[in-house]
């Protein structure tokens, strides 16, 4: 199947260069791809033209500028996302959000069900593990991945493509059933993050006319372990990954 995998365009509304490679995204590309899909991922918050310049940052309009970028449909964003999606043709459009991200993700949800009648689309994210009925109240949001996305997706995709109508036995996955959301049993975690391929690096789509160095700048982080033992009262962790314990990858991995 033809998948697209999206980062909604929040930063860069906002005037912010936030030039990085979106990690969770590269991990489920990663996974898909080994199952034989066909993969690419959209980082919209990234100039598809390599002649762009970035918007200079202005902390005080941030929220001005965000506002007025989310709502001008002829943005140069918007263009973008339109003319990726129509090339890609997509049968899957995956987003990852955070709840900043919503507005910007339901309008790509949107759009691309206007392009694409029958394009199925998933959120995952942060957003959807600690704001589900605010994500799924979007009626062109099909279904939400809880917790980590790798092996949900994945069963979900399967699902698709054999045409099935069952949902009910996908860990992890929240759907709609009569209008109402419903909300499957959490999916156990990985409990070995060496089970997972590397993050698709290269399935992110460049701007046009990128050189090497333009791409190198986005490869810069990595994850090493997912989870955390704490419980601070202003973060969402123990919500998105449903428990405190910490899982890694081995030190040879990490390495290499």
């Amino acid at each position: 199947m033809r998948i697209l995998l999206v980062e909604p365009p929040s930063y860069r509304f906002a005037g912010v260069n936030w030039n990085a490679f979106h990690l969770g995204l590269g991990y489920v590309a990663a996974v898909l791809r080994e199952a034989g899909h066909n993969v690419s991922i959209l980082n919209a918050n990234l100039p598809m033209s390599a002649t762009q310049k970035a918007t200079p940052y202005q902390p005080d309009l941030m929220q001005e500028l965000y506002y007025a970028a989310l709502n001008n449909p002829q943005h140069t964003v918007w263009q973008e996302i339109r003319e990726q999606i129509t090339l890609f043709r997509p049968d899957i459009v995956g987003l990852t959000m955070k709840l900043p991200d919503f507005e910007a993700g339901q309008l790509i949800a949107r759009e691309a069900k206007r392009m694409f009648l029958e394009c199925v689309v998933v959120a995952g994210g942060p957003a959807t593990s600690t704001g589900l009925d605010t994500i799924m109240r979007e009626d062109a949001i099909d279904f939400g991945v809880l917790g980590e996305g790798e092996e949900t997706v994945l069963e979900l995709v399967r699902q698709i493509e054999s045409r099935g109508q069952d949902w009910s036995n996908i860990a992890g996955l929240a759907w709609r059933k009569e209008g109402t959301i419903v909300r499957n049993a959490m999916r156990a975690r990985i409990d070995d993050l060496d089970r997972l391929p590397y993050p698709a690096r290269d399935a992110l789509l460049l701007p046009v006319g990128a050189g090497q160095s333009q791409v190198s700048d986005l490869m810069g982080h990595i994850i090493s372990s997912r989870g955390c033992p704490y419980r601070c009262a202003y973060c969402a962790n123990h919500t998105v990954w449903g428990s405190r314990q910490v899982t890694y990858r081995s030190v040879p991995k990490v390495v290499e």
